[in-house]
């Protein structure tokens, strides 16, 4: 009797006490997820770093929420046309500082005819912005590699 007695204890325990939700990371989106026990997403925990702490959002009886469909921001135009004015300037920028380099060149090679001036001066740009990577998409940053092709420009001109 006692035996059954334990048994039916030990199964009443392990029904009562069984894990309704599983919690597993997302590494995309940086947070914790619960399913049930069909694997259905019943809700999320996410760091509030700005509270320092976590924060739960529930996706039960969230009728627009789907699993995997994919939607369309609301941003997305602005986010493209922002994304091509980038582009459009990154591509003028560099343009502009491959006319700099090439008639910086041009004016070393009228001035030493060996072009051991325009060699050193190719050189040590190269090696440069090959080295500092500068953002070509921000007008400032442009102007400053600019002015600093001119510098060294005349640096290399006052070489002997």
């Amino acid at each position: 009797m006692k035996n059954i007695l334990c048994l039916l204890f030990c199964s009443l325990c392990q029904v009562l006490l069984a894990q309704q939700s599983t919690e597993k990371w997302n590494d995309l989106y940086n947070r914790y997820e619960y399913y049930n026990s069909q694997n259905y997403m019943t809700g999320y925990k996410q760091w509030n770093s700005l509270r320092g702490q976590w924060e739960y959002f529930s996706t039960e009886n969230n009728t627009s929420y789907k699993a995997n469909t994919a939607f369309k921001d609301e941003n997305f135009d602005l986010l493209q046309s922002v994304m091509i004015k980038k582009q459009n300037k990154y591509d003028y920028n560099k343009k502009r500082i491959q006319n700099k380099i090439e008639e910086l060149l041009e004016k070393l090679d009228n001035i030493d005819g060996s072009g051991i001036k325009a060699i050193a001066f190719d050189q040590i740009v190269v090696k440069e912005l090959n080295t500092t990577k500068p953002d070509l998409s921000n007008n400032n940053k442009t102007d400053s590699v600019l002015n600093y092709l001119y510098e060294t420009y005349l640096i290399v001109r006052s070489l002997d």
